[in-house]
This record gives structure tokens, sequence and C-alpha cells, in this order.
């Protein structure tokens, strides 16, 4: 099977890791978690605008009735770098469980993050104090940069924090030209590593296509790239005319690592608005050869740990 030449693709950082991927592949409603929450580019562009939204969602909690405080809004907090951070009450009757929202900000230029999560009161300063960690080590990020030093890629964004955590990313990758396949790359540190693909996947891929005629398994089996250890497992078949896709690889990782986390990448080609493979792949070398250029790309970003 002939390689694609992959000369003049782009070099993407997401998390720890670094993918290479096609010219203007487009990255579609990213997410990324630290501390177990999701840090959310939001479409804030000043620090006015920011004191706006603030002001504007302290106004409602104080404005929505709790049945012994008095309001949802327990206070305002003003943090690293100026991130600022709302605490309510997570029901109108709850005594015990808070809701913190928080924005983060970084310059040049000019971003803005949410970060949100639930807790126990008397644990407010551990959820504060992590906020805080956050904020400090946060700067914004052209896409096209690759860092050098340790931390976690996040949208247009860098978190410099080499702590044990349960972070993650989850990214969907629209490919161009090829619009009936959907490409996933997501990965999580772990508390202890479970059964790897292999083991617990037999034969049940094809029904991720149903019915398609002539479904087969194109290979399964162990697929490492570089020193990640991983499986995959790639089925393909025939609907009416149409070829389809269901291609699983998975790195079982290790727990408690940063540095070598769950890891999982998937493509696929399913029934839809599309009915023939125009949008897709012309053939199952073309589709084979894809997948193995994005998924042997995938590593461990130098100085990240």
């Amino acid at each position: 099977m002939k390689k694609l030449d992959t000369a003049d693709w782009t070099t993407h950082c997401f998390g720890r890791h670094l993918v290479d991927l096609p010219p203007n592949a487009r990255i579609d409603q990213p997410i990324f978690k630290m501390f177990k929450e999701q840090i959310k580019l939001t479409k804030i562009r000043s620090a006015a605008e920011l004191e706006d939204v603030v002001a504007a969602r302290e106004a409602e909690l104080k404005s929505q009735k709790h049945d012994t405080a008095g309001s949802m809004f327990i206070g305002r907090e003003l943090g690293e770098k100026r991130a600022i951070t709302l605490k309510l009450w997570s029901t109108s009757n709850s005594k015990d469980i808070v809701r913190i929202e928080t924005f983060f900000i970084s310059n040049n230029p000019f971003h803005c993050y949410s970060y949100n999560s639930l807790g126990e009161l008397e644990r407010l300063k551990i959820g504060l104090s992590i906020r805080n960690d956050i904020s400090a080590a946060l700067t914004s990020r052209d896409p096209r940069t690759i860092p050098t030093t340790l931390g976690f890629c996040i949208e247009q964004g860098f978190i410099a924090i080499n702590e044990l955590n349960t972070e993650s990313f989850d990214v969907s990758i629209g490919l161009p030209g090829r619009k009936d396949v959907s490409f996933g790359i997501s990965t999580y540190v772990q508390g202890k590593v479970d059964e790897s693909l292999l083991e617990r996947t037999s034969g049940l891929m094809g029904s991720v296509i149903g019915i398609a005629t002539g479904t087969s398994t194109l290979r399964r089996g162990k697929h490492p790239v570089g020193p990640i250890d991983a499986e995959e497992i790639l089925v393909a078949g025939t609907e009416h005319g149409k070829r389809l896709y269901a291609f699983e690889w998975e790195a079982p990782g290790k727990a408690r690592s940063i540095a070598e986390p769950h890891m999982s990448a998937s493509l696929g080609v399913l029934e839809g608005q599309y009915k023939t493979n125009a949008e897709s792949f012309k053939d199952d070398d073309e589709a084979l050869a894809l997948w193995d250029a994005v998924i042997d790309s995938i590593r461990l970003r130098p100085g990240a740990v």
C-alpha cells in the first residue's frame, strides 16, 4: 500500500501530544479538561466585555431566590491574573453544594476562558486554589506555534502545569474534501488501566456499520506508534453501493500518568446524507493510507512532561 505524502501537513498540539493533519483540516468543538472540568474558550473579546458579562450574571443570580440564603448569589472573587470567580448555590434549597463559575484571562492576544464546577461548600478553598494555579499558568498561544516547555495545550492557549490530574482532550477533525468522514482523537489520564481494545471487542465492530453486505475486517491487531503500545480494529462493508468504514485505534496507556494516558482514535464513514463515496474515499487503500498517516504521527510533545 502506497503511503501518503505528508510533507505539507500541519502539526497540531492537543493536550501534551502532537498530531499531523492535512492542510486546512478543521478542528470542531474541541473539549479540553484539567482537574476534571472543561476549560472552554469563550467569545468574549475584551476585559470590558468580560466585566459586562460578569455584572449581568451577578445581577441575574441576585434576582433568583434561595430558600434560606436570600438569593442564589454567594460572592465574587478576583484571582490570579485578574481571573473572576462567581460563587453560587447549586440549587434553590442547597445548603452545602455550590457552583463555581470562573473566567480566566490570557493576553497577547486577549482570550477569555470559562471553567465551571460543582463542589462542597467546605471544599471551596480547594476549588479556588486550583483556579489560581490554572490562571497563573495560562498563556495565549498561536495554534501554529508548538510549545517546547512542560504543559498542556488547549484551544489557542497553553497551561504550564505538570501536576498529575485528570486532564483530557477530545477533538473532532474535519478533513478537507472528505465531508462524509468523521475522525476523532481523545486522551484521558486514568486511575487504572482497563482491558485493551482487542480483549474487550470480539467482532462487534461490524455492528457499527449495520448489516452492510460484504462486511469484513481489514485489519485487527497491534498498531504501535513509536513507544506508544496500541491496537486497532478496522472494519469495512458495502451498502447500496457505498463503502462504509468503522476504524478504531486505542492505546491503553498507564495508570496515573500524564505522559502515557489512555488514547483512542476513530474514523467513520456511515450511511447518511451522502449516498456515494465521492465525499470520502475512492477505495480501501486510500482510507487505510490516510488512517495510517494520521495515527502514525501521534506522539508525545517533546518537553511536555
